[in-house]
Parts: C-alpha cells; structure tokens; sequence
C-alpha cells in the first residue's frame, strides 16, 4: 500500500481586508476557511457562507465569485489529487472543520513538519467526499480539450491560433468561446496554468530555475523571472528559499497580490 498521490499548488494563511472576485476555472481544488462570517462564495447558482466551524471545498474547473464583508484572517489551499481520487464526486462541499487545522495556522513548527500535517488534513477531507464523479456541467468539449492542451504544452505552442486549428475553429471564435466559459482569455488562463505549473516545481522539484523556464517555453529565465515575480509578488529563487525551510507558509502571493491577479 502507498500513499495516494496529492500536490500542493499553493497554501497560505492570512489577514483579508478584501476579497471580491470572479475566480477563473483552474484545474486544481481550493479549500477555504475563515476565522470569523462575513464572506460568501457563489458557485452553481449556491452561495455558499464561510463560517468558522466549516471548511468549504471547490472543484476543479468550477468558475465561481467571493465576496467578503469585513475582515477575516483567512485560509485557502490550492491541491491536485491523483488518480486514485478520480471519482470523487465534482460537486462543492462544506464539511466539519477538522481538528488538525488549528495545529496548521497555530503553529510555528518547521516547514517540513506543517507541510505533512496539511497533507494528512487534505487525505481525511478527500476521504470523506462521496464519489461520483462528473464531469465540469456541460461544459463544451472544444473548451475541454483547450484547457487541457493549455495545462500541458509549452507557452510557444499555446499561441491563440495554433489552439484555435487544433480544434478546428477560428481564432476570434475560440477565444470568444474560451472567454465565456472559463471567464478570461486563453492567454490569461495560460499564465495561471503555467504559475501554478512554475510553483509545483520550485515546491516539489530540484529542477534549475532556467530548466523550468525552458520547459515552460518562457525565451530564458529573466524573461521567466519576471512573469513570475508579477504574479507572486517574489522572484522564484526568493519563493523556493521561503517555502523550502523558513517554517512559515509562503506558497503563495503575499497579502494583496492574490485579489490583483484573481487566484485565490
């Protein structure tokens, strides 16, 4: 027996002033806590309350909007499961807070020793979801497709008309489509994927950071550098130093960058 595979995109605990926002489809899950009620998410036509006895868990590939009416100290988790939770019903859910979360924001133990108290928290919330997987709710199967080769290929082959002729349908077509089921364009979805694609690595990996520019198709890592410090408010040698060893979360943008770029 082994341990089911699960990344960690991204996590942070943190004082929020403000958070309204329209979230993008992304193909990981989000976990969401508040300390105090104030904040609400729509998904699905539910809106959905954030309330400090519960943890609320959004779906890949759901487009929803967050609304916060004063301040919170809050928590969110970006995660990728593996296959063997393939089946797990896509559908949001609130579920208990559990236990083991006051020891995550409560503590200022190593890195290493938070990282697999988050993990353990993440294992018990997936193994209480029912299964039945479905897919994201009639979701055209050309956006599908295109979400997937956004998530897979380098940046050079993502351009919008090379996407556009793999589906077989005209640039202003599938960039419109794109938009209206997704929220953003296709080059702004890239940058997301490619981010997140960048913080697993640096997270999980001993790749060079020039490596990880060139496979994401970035023209050499300055280039690469500058993206990413944009959208995560510190370089990527910075983010790998802090996450890999200072005891303290810092997988994702500081306080602020998060609401500018609509990630959280």
């Amino acid at each position: 027996m082994a341990i089911p595979e699960l990344k960690i995109a991204a996590w942070q605990f943190l004082a929020l002033k403000e958070w309204h926002v329209q979230c993008p489809m992304r193909p990981f899950w989000r976990l969401y806590w508040n300390d105090a009620p104030g904040a609400t998410l729509t998904c699905n036509n539910r809106v959905i309350g954030l309330e400090p006895e519960h943890v609320v868990l959004i779906p890949p590939y759901s487009f929803f909007s967050a609304r916060l009416t004063g301040p919170v100290n809050h928590l969110f988790v970006h995660f990728m499961p593996g296959p063997r939770f393939a089946d797990l019903d896509r559908q949001p859910a609130i579920l208990p807070k559990p236990a083991l979360l006051d020891r995550i924001i409560g503590t200022g133990d190593p890195t290493d020793r938070q990282d697999l108290r988050l993990f353990a928290l993440l294992l018990g919330i997936l193994a209480e979801l029912p299964c039945g997987h479905t897919a994201a709710a009639g979701m055209d199967q050309r956006i599908q497709k295109a979400i997937a080769l956004l998530d897979s290929l380098p940046r050079p082959q993502c351009a919008n008309a090379r996407i556009a002729r793999e589906l077989c349908m005209g640039i202003s077509n599938y960039v419109h489509l794109f938009h209206r089921w997704v929220g953003i364009t296709p080059q702004q979805y890239l940058n997301y994927s490619q981010m997140d694609r960048a913080r697993m690595r640096l997270r999980h990996s001993d790749d060079s950071i020039s490596d990880i520019a060139a496979d994401l198709g970035f023209a050499n890592r300055y280039h690469f550098s500058t993206v990413f410090t944009r959208f995560n408010g510190v370089p990527p040698a910075a983010f790998r130093r802090t996450d890999s060893g200072s005891g303290h979360p810092a997988s994702l943008p500081r306080p602020g960058s998060e609401r500018r770029h609509k990630q959280n």
